[in-house]
């Protein structure tokens, strides 16, 4: 069936979902658009998504920004999670084998302050790559976070950082 319900103000899902299988096995697949993703003031570019859920594992086709800058956000990859009805509550995702793999280029800071609190305002460019892997109970982050051209003003401070650079390595 198609879905069109509003995420958030000024974000639209338009996607095709497929069910079957059983109340406590679902196989579900899901592929469209999310239209305009935001919070607050801030807002993303509409994301191209194709999902399936079986067997306990969601696979991440594709979740990435659309346009021409094919080194926007985007996420695939495979995560044990489990559900359906009648599913006990009291149990934790499945310690199964994951793996997902993010990468960015040239992300506004300025989305920085809807995800860290503690700063007010930030201004530059971000980039990442990292991938998640192990398990849901042990899981394993490798890869890269850098900051290129940042201006960066925490929170309940005056102070503002200029010239930030810099790369985190994650480990």
């Amino acid at each position: 069936s198609d879905i069109v319900p509003s995420l958030v103000a000024g974000s639209d899902l338009s996607t095709t979902i497929t069910l079957s299988g059983r109340p406590a096995a679902p196989i579900i697949g899901l592929k469209g658009r999310l239209v305009r993703p935001g919070w607050g003031q801030g807002s993303l570019g509409d994301f191209d998504l194709d999902l399936d859920y079986r067997d306990e594992i969601l696979t991440v086709r594709r979740c990435a920004m659309v346009g021409p800058d094919s080194l926007g956000p985007a996420v695939s990859g495979t995560l044990p999670i489990r559900l359906g009805w009648g599913l006990p509550t009291d149990e934790g995702p499945p310690d199964r084998p994951m793996s997902l793999q993010g990468h960015a280029r040239g992300l506004d800071l300025g989305l920085l302050p809807l995800v860290l609190p503690q700063i007010a305002a930030a201004t530059g460019k971000l980039d990442f790559e990292a991938s998640l892997t192990g398990t849901p109970r042990a899981p394993y982050v490798k890869g890269t976070v850098g900051v290129r051209e940042g201006v960066v003003r925490p929170a309940s401070r005056e102070e503002v950082m200029t010239g930030v650079t810099g790369t985190v390595r994650l480990d």
